[in-house]
């Protein structure tokens, strides 16, 4: 009976918490509390009166079956989408789509417009509806729209939570559509935009925190493994295959060879100035041996 009771008291012993397991979970509390305070300044949240309708809407619709593009006059069109219960709507950009639109119907309406273009290239407005599909699921770094990041002024920053999609609209009308979980080639000068620029939400949600997250993540390529407690050396994102983290580390090095090489030229002329200044102190030294009689002279002759 005695044994029964030790490994009974033995067991209870295991079942409490340690007081170091209990700190650990304490401080990590305060820390996403504010790391949450931190990242609430660069949240603005817009609520939009049809919220509540939008979530009701979203789990009733039926998939989308097809699209097509209508130009009624000369810079007057628009896309009309249609659902398997036969009803359609019509939108002017990709972005007004978001508004209706989920994950699944995003992808279902680029199946299409892919499958409807496999054979030929897109022209006029269907051309637009490609490239931000393309653009959003296929991003390629050498497409003009990354390339002359430098040239956008960001206008707006804005998360539609529905469909997990974010939005950067320029000044000269251009949009890009990104998916929050993928990276895209933003430049540093870009992410520093949009942090600048604040992201717009209809409401608060843990995914627009992971994205405020992802993002600095990506304006600062250590930050992330920095919060999951490992030190990158830089290897492992040499074989992502991945060219923006190359290209990132590439101009790291130029940077700090530029540093190490501003460094030395100071520390050299750092060195010849105070060898110039040792110079002239040893000559006035030599020359007031000369001017002034010394400590015992000056004595003698006194």
């Amino acid at each position: 009976m005695k044994e029964v009771s030790k490994e009974s008291g033995a067991k209870r012993k295991k079942s409490l918490p340690r007081k170091s397991t209990r700190g650990t979970i304490k401080r990590q509390k305060i820390e996403e509390e504010t790391e949450k305070e931190d990242l609430n300044g660069y949240l603005d949240i817009v609520p939009r009166e049809e919220f509540a309708e939008d979530i009701e809407s979203l789990s009733t619709k039926y998939p989308i079956v097809d699209w097509k593009t209508c130009v009624l006059i000369e810079n007057f069109m628009y896309y009309q989408v249609f659902r398997g219960d036969g009803s359609s709507k019509n939108y002017n950009i990709l972005s007004e789509m978001l508004e209706d639109f989920d994950r699944q119907d995003v992808i279902d309406l680029y199946r299409l417009v892919k499958e409807r273009f496999s054979a030929s290239r897109p022209e006029g407005y269907d051309l637009i509806l490609w490239g931000d599909l393309h653009t959003l699921f296929e991003p390629d770094e050498e497409d003009e729209i990354w390339k002359n990041q430098h040239e956008y002024n960001v206008i707006s920053w804005s998360l539609y939570d529905f469909c997990g999609i974010h939005i950067l609209l320029m000044q000269n009308g251009i949009a890009i559509h990104m998916l929050t979980e993928k990276k895209y080639p933003l430049s540093q000068e870009m992410i520093s935009k949009m942090l600048k620029k604040i992201l717009e939400v209809d409401h608060e949600s843990t995914q627009a925190y992971e994205l405020l997250k992802f993002i600095r993540s990506q304006g600062n390529p250590q930050l992330e493994l920095h919060e999951k407690g490992v030190i990158e050396s830089g290897c492992t994102r040499h074989m992502t295959e991945n060219k923006s983290y190359l290209s990132y580390y590439k101009e790291q090095a130029e940077l700090e060879k530029e540093r190490v090489a501003q460094e030395e030229a100071s520390r050299a002329t750092n060195i010849e100035e105070l060898d110039s200044i040792q110079a002239m102190i040893e000559r006035d030294e030599q020359l007031s041996c000369y001017k002034t009689p010394s400590y015992r002279t000056r004595t003698m002759l006194h």
